[in-house]
């Protein structure tokens, strides 16, 4: 755990500069698989601003005052907390956290016998795993197959019968209830292969919150890459018009600071018609495997997204935005050459049909880039942020070649 002192959470809601750096922190921690305390939240706003800048843990005023005993947080805190965490994927009804598949099943204490959870196991036919819990904090687990194989050794029974569940139980995998659910596919693949299916136990705040089965994670998953897969480029295979709308419209209500990027190819209805259109497949495919494998590299809480045609959105974090236009600009540059003929190359340029059906010569593809960002203004509504995008992509068309243009203005 990284704890985040008070001095920078304290008005971080009014601080673009603190929030760029709780951002900074909380991606290295999360990266490292850390997670993340806020001390000192004192006011709803700030409470939403760390919340939905995905720091996992919380203290202060606002959540409780100091006292002896563990207490609930205020009402007000817990309604705003579920609120923001409310489990979505990109508006669809298939959860994207871990939390939204787990199902209670009574835990164990840890000086809980043996022989208890044997009978348990006996009474409940459909049961699997009993997690154990130390102060409601999970210690272990015990799972049926494996106790029954240990216990069936020879003198297996009397050895651990009357002995507490600590001395038998296993160290589960345990998951915040807010982790992704490709984070966690990601991490239960590195378990040992006599362990990659055993059930995963899940926390809330680092309480125990439930258990979760691996096939129905696996399911899970599997319903959202369908869902996802409806709605995506059948080009590129990226979101489309749908995904890229809520992303924004999520990240403008969370107050989230950020960066919108307009991608668009210059004088592509030449090139498609002059090589040919699988030429021109060829060249989005390009930009869209371009964009995806660098948004990853520099921000891997970064979206990529195919509007349709040769235009593209990369939605990422806004510092230093410039340093990644211009190495989006020179790979793509590199790579494109290869859809000319060496003697287009030399020159330059190549003939083809403009917008009114005549023939003049048109340079090599370049890409404009028109980016938007929160971190000096508020932007209240898509719609707002769309009319800005507007006016901003057409700036950045007039100007000759690779290029992007960030809107500076503050209103």
């Amino acid at each position: 755990m990284v704890k985040i002192d008070r001095f920078l959470i304290a008005g971080i809601d009014k601080s673009t500069k603190k929030q760029m750096l709780l951002s900074a922190f909380v991606t290295f921690c999360h990266k490292i698989n850390a997670l993340v305390v806020a001390e000192g939240i004192e006011t709803k706003e700030e409470l939403e601003t760390v919340t939905a800048m995905k720091v996992d843990l919380g203290q202060g005023y606002f959540l409780a005052r100091p006292n002896k005993k563990p207490v609930s947080c205020s009402s007000e805190a817990k309604s705003e907390i579920l609120r923001i965490n409310q489990p979505t994927v990109n508006g669809l009804e298939v959860g994207n956290f871990i939390g939204s598949l787990a199902k209670y099943i009574a835990p164990v204490n840890n000086d809980h016998k043996v022989e208890g959870i044997l009978k348990r196991f006996d009474l409940e036919k459909d049961l699997s795993s009993v997690p154990v819990v130390k102060d409601n904090r999970p210690v272990g687990i015990i799972h049926k197959t494996k106790i029954f194989y240990k216990l069936g050794h020879k003198y297996g029974y009397d050895l651990f019968a009357r002995k507490n569940v600590e001395n038998i139980m296993e160290t589960g995998m345990v998951f915040e209830a807010s982790t992704p659910l490709d984070d966690v596919a990601r991490t239960i693949i590195t378990r040992d292969s006599t362990s990659v299916y055993d059930a995963l136990i899940i926390v809330l705040n680092g309480s125990y919150m439930g258990v979760v089965q691996i096939h129905d994670l696996l399911e899970a998953i599997t319903q959202q890459k369908i869902n996802m897969a409806k709605q995506a480029n059948p080009l590129t295979g990226l979101p489309g018009n749908n995904l890229i709308k809520t992303e924004i419209a999520d990240r403008l209500t969370a107050k989230n600071i950020f960066a919108v990027m307009y991608f668009d190819l210059d004088d592509f209805k030449p090139f498609n018609d002059n090589f040919g259109f699988d030429q021109g497949d060829q060249v989005i495919r390009l930009v869209g495997n371009i964009l995806r494998d660098m948004t990853q590299e520099w921000d891997p809480l970064g979206f990529v997204g195919h509007i349709g045609g040769d235009d593209f959105v990369v939605i990422c974090r806004a510092g230093g935005i410039e340093r990644f236009c211009e190495a989006v600009l020179h790979r793509f540059t590199a790579e494109s050459r290869k859809f000319y003929p060496e003697e287009v190359l030399e020159k330059g340029t190549y003939t083809s049909k403009d917008r009114k059906g005549e023939q003049r010569d048109f340079p090599l593809l370049s890409l404009s880039i028109a980016i938007i960002t929160t971190r000096n203004r508020v932007i209240e509504s898509y719609g707002r942020l769309a009319s800005l995008a507007s006016e901003v992509k057409k700036k950045a068309k007039t100007i000759q070649g690779n290029s992007y243009y960030i809107d500076q203005r503050r209103q």
